[in-house]
């Protein structure tokens, strides 16, 4: 009876912190809340707009009870338990809640890379070095947030020091001033090359951002184009 106390507290610990829960779904949003919150305020909504596409999805994570509300429907159901069917009872009620949660995550994750998807402001940086400068691994940062690493392969270091271009980081942005850093860690150096710039995303393009690191402390040379656009 112990252990089951003490799986419903840590359950029940869990449904009183959405908060916590909810950084693991929902990775695009999450990212962008401010920009995706400002995007959708600013739509205009035409009172004769067909909703039957939408209604379509019939998904509402808030049209049932509450999870917490359910966990302590099963917590009343142990509470009253007197048999071993009783605390089966508790078990299934449990096991529901834990399944209902875990498809409504899925569902988010879904409507979150579907989103991200249909988004065609995108952001590439790339990077070239001398072959003395041997790059080990790299970052990049937007806006302080650490948003891709990556230890190169011995394959993709030959590659990189016989005059080839690696990709550090290839993403939907927002069409906004952004800053990008990107670090360099170079076989030998106790620091690594830091590369900060300010980018500006234009709606609808992939912008690309080219780095020339000619030093494993210096920062690396940049080059900027934009492609697409114009639809």
């Amino acid at each position: 009876m112990r252990t089951i106390w003490s799986l419903f507290g840590a359950l029940a610990l869990w449904a009183a912190e959405p908060a916590a829960a909810a950084e693991a779904h929902l990775p695009f949003f999450n990212a962008n809340r401010d920009w995706v919150l400002r995007r959708f305020e600013e739509l205009q909504r035409p009172s004769n707009a067909d909703l039957a596409p939408a209604r379509a999805w019939s998904f509402d994570p808030f049209a049932d009870e509450s999870a917490l509300a359910r966990l302590r429907a099963a917590q009343a159901g142990l509470d009253s338990a007197t048999t071993v069917g009783d605390l089966g009872g508790f078990r299934a009620a449990l096991d529901r809640v834990l399944l209902d949660a875990a498809a409504a995550g899925a569902r988010l994750d879904s409507l979150d890379r579907c989103f991200a998807r249909h988004l065609r402001t995108a952001l590439e940086v790339t990077l070239a070095a001398k072959p003395a400068v041997d790059v080990e691994r790299v970052e990049a940062w937007l806006d302080g947030m650490l948003v891709q690493q990556r230890t190169l392969s011995d394959t993709e270091r030959a590659a990189l020091a016989a005059g080839g271009v690696f990709e550090v980081v290839r993403r939907v942005v927002e069409p906004r001033t952004q800053t990008l850093e990107v670090r360099a860690w170079a076989r030998g150096a106790t620091e690594p090359s830091r590369t900060l710039l300010t980018v500006s995303p234009p709606p609808d393009q992939l912008s690309v951002v080219h780095l020339d690191l000619d030093s494993a402390q210096a920062p690396a040379r940049t080059e900027r184009t934009a492609l697409g656009g114009g639809n």
